[in-house]
């Protein structure tokens, strides 16, 4: 299937979704109360990040070669890398306004002013918006190497994911080598955390870049199918490691099955058929800001207002609708306003 479409409303649709699962899963593990199945059913958003990661690796390279002139694709790189450190940026000038407040009216130490700055510097400034510099990072990485050997590409992005699996889900095997777990620790004590855009992030950049390389050689039916099958094996390597493999790791987020799952489910959104409808173009827009957004409502308000979730916790069903509604009305509200600012269009 020859496909020039420029807009993939499929990968649209797919991405909000994923944003809202985000927000759930979040939503849930840190301030509501659900039933197992349906807090199973939240912890499905293991595969959103991942499908950040390909989508955007996807859009970027399939524009990037339709370019012949090498100063033009470099020039569109480096407005690509501009555009996403400068959303980095302005998102944590906020947020960490938000932890200066929190500094002020609930006092602090030099300690964790000093560790806050370490991770602002080396990770992250907030929770979940670590996404942004991990893209930026993993993007520069594989543009740079797009033109080696395609073996030792996929190569090179096999053993990044194998070294953060075992930093993160598979962490209870790397605790029975104590050498090994020792350097880990080193590394996390100077980077905080194995799952960055090294590590986690340009293995489904590679993805990404594969995908746009040649994404139409499979019929649909193949990929969904394809798709189906290595999600639940995702999900089973899940149970897995969280029984026998995870150890002190901090969760399951990264799973061996989640690299052709997401090949597959990308590549069968991408061939996806669906007409142009205006809602899709605002879907696209809200997905990242809903997934950088949302630290203000779920953490960084609560913080300096307590009292704010209060209404979200009388009864967590409705609170997490409520919730999803708030974040969704407030990237609205942006974006609608970013049409008169030049300012608000930093955010996006």
């Amino acid at each position: 299937m020859q496909n020039q479409r420029k807009n993939y409303y499929g990968l649209d649709i797919a991405k909000f979704v994923a944003a809202i699962m985000i927000i759930s899963a979040h939503f849930v593990s840190e301030r509501g109360k659900f039933a197992v199945p349906i807090d199973t059913v939240f912890s499905l958003y293991i595969f959103s990040v991942p499908f950040f990661f390909t989508c955007s690796a996807f859009l970027f390279f399939v524009k990037l070669n339709k370019m012949t002139d090498k100063g033009d694709k470099k020039e569109y790189f480096i407005k690509y890398e501009k555009r996403i450190w400068i959303m980095y940026i302005v998102w944590s000038a906020i947020y960490w306004g938000f932890r200066i407040a929190d500094y002020i009216i609930h006092g602090t130490s030099i300690n964790v002013v000093v560790g806050d700055i370490h991770t602002s510097l080396l990770f992250t400034t907030y929770s979940t918006i670590w996404f942004l510099p991990a893209l930026g990072v993993a993007i520069a990485i594989v543009y740079m190497l797009q033109n080696i050997k395609k073996r030792n590409l996929i190569f090179m992005g096999v053993i990044l994911y194998l070294i953060g699996c075992l930093g993160y889900s598979y962490r209870g095997i790397l605790e029975s080598i104590p050498f090994l777990c020792s350097f880990y620790d080193l590394y996390e004590k100077l980077f905080i955390s194995i799952r960055n855009g090294v590590f986690n992030g340009v293995p489904f950049v590679i993805v990404g870049f594969f995908i746009a390389k040649k994404h139409c050689n499979i019929n649909m039916v193949s990929n969904a199918i394809l798709s189906v099958i290595f999600s639940l094996l995702a999900v089973v390597e899940a149970f897995i490691c969280k029984r026998y493999f995870i150890g002190s790791g901090p969760g399951v987020d990264t799973l061996i099955m989640l690299v052709p799952a997401e090949y597959f489910i990308a590549r069968f959104l991408i061939q996806v058929d669906i007409k142009k409808r205006s809602i899709y173009i605002y879907m696209r827009k809200l997905s990242l800001l809903m997934f950088t957004s949302q630290r203000l409502f779920l953490s960084a308000i609560p913080i300096v207002w307590p009292g704010f979730m209060t209404p979200f916790l009388i009864n967590t069903y409705v609170g997490l609708i409520m919730m999803i509604g708030l974040i969704i009305a407030f990237d609205l509200l942006i974006i609608e306003l970013s049409k008169k600012s030049n300012i608000l269009k930093y955010l996006l």
